[in-house]
Order: structure tokens, then C-alpha cells, then sequence
């Protein structure tokens, strides 16, 4: 019986040590994959905010020959800084969702929407200012075009190397099992011999092991109880998108079509909310385009800060939006991340500040007008503008509320 006993033992602690070094050495690989992430998020944060600073600077309402122009660049380089910088943000506060975030269709589509926004901005800049160049203006908006068509070119790398790893990427996830499958489980937990579960410290650690395992087994989330991991991983693949079968696309008469489309987050609370945030920006920004563009100079910042804000959260909302329908399985990866906390929460304080700034402004400058003007009809329109920026505010920080619920394993 030793001799048994300590060949347990020695096997027992071989494995141990086995998946003990192929588990810190995937750790040390995926570790790396995340920094290089995040500089390269980084990279992209410096370029944008270089972009965003030049434009910022030089911008003035008495040249609307290329003010259009440089507006738009404007709202695609600060959209995208905002976007990146709320990545960026939740990858170092959060390891979960360093790991889950660049497996979702998301960075797919966001990459993409990025690379092609910065190409035409970038060129249409450089086509407006080539007749400029006696201004003072003139190096700054060309180094900026110049660097958002970099910006351009990082971003359909970024497209390249997420369209791989979304496709052939797994995620590897500590979940817990129903309650016989946790009583199977011997990750990383040693039992030697029948014998020593007789023993009293023994019987301790396996009523506690089953106590913390009940208690956590509703969390989606791995639980490390000192240096013992209680759970047996799962791989999740993500696949190419899409839904399963009988869950998405379009009833008509007896058959259904674009089944790739999951129109079923639509019925659900976070489905509302995600659409009527998009509704509701799309008609803010109509407002200010048609109504506001005419009295910029008169609304002063308070009209760039709007329409800048509406500009950033309409895009990346949106593109949360498309990625929930195109793909059911990067509903759970994007809503359990810290990403949709920071950004609905960043994305309802920029609305309560600029919608306050704007209503600010409108009732100072275009109140009077108004009063004395006959079918001045700006003063209204711009009225709705600042009341449903403080509605997408609500709507934002409820969204933000049930994001970080789920994130926290609550939902």
C-alpha cells in the first residue's frame, strides 16, 4: 500500500505540474496578445487625438468654402478617439474583457466602419486645402489629412487580424456546469487516494470546495479560491455570426428569410434601448445638420460640442447595434465586458454636458430672434435637439446601469 500511495502521489503531482506549465504558459502568450492589443489600440488613440487637436485648433466658422469639409474630419477623428479610448479603458481595467471583446464581431465591423470613414475624410481634406496653402492653416490641416489616411491604413490591419481572429479564435472560459459535472471536476484539485477523504482536514476542504461551488455556480464568471481554481473550462468557439437555427430572420407566409439577421435581441430590453438610442441620435443630428449648420456661428461651441457628441455615440452605437443583429453569440461576449458599461456611461455624461451647454446657448442667442423673426423656425428645432440629448442621457445611463449588472454577473 506505500508503495501504491506514493505512485499516486508522484502521478498526481506530475499532472499537477503538467497543466500547471501549459496554464502559465498560455497565460504568458495571451498576455502578450493583449499588450500588443492595447498598444496598438494606443497607437491609434495618440494618432486620433493629434488628428482632433490640429482640426480643433485651426477650425473657424468664417470659411464655410471648406468648413463642411473640415467638420467632417472633425467628427470621424473624435468619434473614433472616444470609441478607442473606451476600449482601451476597459481592456486594462478588465481582463475578461481583454480576452472576450477582440473575439466578437464588433472590432470586425468596427475597424472596418473606421478604416473606410477615415479614407474618404482624409481624402476630401487633402482635395479641399491643396489651393490653400498661403494660410497659416494650411500645414496643420494637411499633416492631419496626412495622418488620418495612417489612421486609415492601421485600421484595415486591424480589420485583417480581427476577420481572423473572430473566424478561428476559441475562447477558452472557467464556467461552472450543473452540480454532478462540478462533482466531477478535477482541475487542478488532487484527490489521491479514497483513503484520505476520511481524514478531518480533508472532509473540511471538500464541504468548503462544494459550499463556494454552490454559491458561485450561478456566476458566469471563473472563481479562484486562493490558489485553487473550482470549475472545469469550456471552450466556446466563436463562430462565423449568425444565429441558430430557428431563432432569426423574417416571417413571411410559410417560409423565412435572412436568417442571418438575429431580430430577436429586438424584443428583448437592451434590444429597445440599443434602437431607440440610435432613432433618437439619428434625429438629433438631422436637426442640427438642417436647422443648426445656418446659426453655427451664433450657437458658437456649444453647436460643435453637440453635434460632435451625437456624431460619436450615433456611430459606435450603431455599430453595437449591427454587431448584436449579424451575431447572437456576441451578444453575451459584448454585454458581460466592461466596454458597454464605460461607453453608455461616457456617452451619458458627453449628452447631459453638451445638451445643457446647447440649451444654454439657444435660449441666450436664438430666443430673441425668435421673438422678433416671423417663422424662425431654428429656435424650435434646436429647442427638440437639447430636450432629446437629455432624453439619450436617461436612455444611456439606464443602458450603462443594466451593462454593468451584467458585467458584474448580476444579470
Amino acid at each position: 500500500m506505500p508503495a501504491v500511495r506514493t505512485t499516486l502521489q508522484f502521478i498526481a503531482t506530475t499532472r499537477f505540474l503538467r497543466i500547471s506549465v501549459s496554464f502559465c504558459f498560455n497565460k504568458l502568450v495571451t498576455s502578450a496578445s493583449y499588450w500588443l492589443q492595447g498598444i496598438k489600440l494606443a497607437v491609434l488613440q495618440i494618432l486620433g487625438a493629434v488628428c482632433v487637436g490640429l482640426i480643433a485648433t485651426y477650425v473657424k466658422h468664417r470659411n464655410p468654402l471648406y468648413y463642411t469639409e473640415v467638420l467632417f474630419f472633425l467628427l470621424v477623428a473624435t468619434a473614433f478617439l472616444i470609441t478607442t479610448t473606451c476600449l482601451l479603458l476597459s481592456s486594462f481595467l478588465s481582463f475578461i474583457t481583454a480576452s472576450m471583446i477582440h473575439k466578437t464581431l464588433f472590432e470586425v465591423l468596427y475597424h472596418a466602419v473606421a478604416f473606410i470613414l477615415y479614407l474618404v475624410a482624409g481624402i476630401v481634406l487633402l482635395v479641399e486645402i491643396k489651393n490653400h496653402d498661403r494660410y497659416d492653416y494650411y500645414k496643420a490641416y494637411l499633416a492631419a489629412a496626412i495622418i488620418g489616411l495612417v489612421n486609415a491604413a492601421l485600421y484595415i490591419l486591424s480589420t485583417v487580424f480581427a476577420i481572423r481572429t473572430y473566424r478561428g479564435a476559441a475562447l477558452l472560459v472557467l464556467t461552472f456546469e450543473d452540480e454532478e459535472c462540478l462533482k466531477t471536476s478535477q482541475i487542478l484539485q488532487l484527490r489521491y487516494v479514497h483513503e484520505r477523504r476520511s481524514e478531518p482536514h480533508c472532509a473540511d476542504d471538500d464541504r468548503l470546495d462544494h459550499t463556494s461551488v454552490h454559491r458561485s455556480s450561478r456566476m458566469s464568471q471563473p472563481v479562484v479560491m486562493g490558489k485553487r481554481i473550482v470549475g472545469r473550462p469550456r471552450i466556446v468557439t466563436v463562430g462565423q455570426g449568425g444565429v441558430e437555427s430557428g431563432r432569426g430572420g423574417l416571417h413571411c407566409c410559410c417560409c423565412t428569410c435572412c436568417t442571418c439577421v438575429n431580430l430577436q435581441f429586438l424584443r428583448t430590453l437592451e434590444g429597445r434601448l440599443k434602437l431607440c438610442e440610435v432613432l433618437l441620435a439619428a434625429v438629433c443630428q438631422s436637426l442640427v445638420l438642417n436647422y443648426g449648420t445656418s446659426h453655427s456661428q451664433t450657437l458658437g461651441p456649444s453647436y460643435d460640442g453637440f453635434l460632435t457628441t451625437v456624431s460619436s455615440c450615433l456611430l459606435t452605437a450603431s455599430t453595437l447595434l449591427a454587431c448584436y443583429l449579424l451575431s447572437a453569440k456576441s451578444i453575451g461576449l459584448l454585454r458581460s465586458s466592461l466596454f458597454e458599461t464605460l461607453f453608455n456611461a461616457v456617452a451619458a455624461l458627453l449628452y447631459f454636458s453638451s445638451s445643457s451647454y446647447l440649451s444654454y446657448a439657444v435660449n441666450v442667442f436664438l430666443r430673441p430672434l425668435y421673438l422678433v423673426t416671423p417663422f424662425f423656425q431654428v429656435y424650435p428645432a434646436m429647442t427638440a435637439v437639447y430636450i432629446l440629448g437629455l432624453v439619450l442621457g436617461v436612455l444611456h445611463g439606464y443602458d450603462a446601469y443594466l451593462a454593468y449588472g451584467q458585467f458584474r454577473g448580476y444579470g
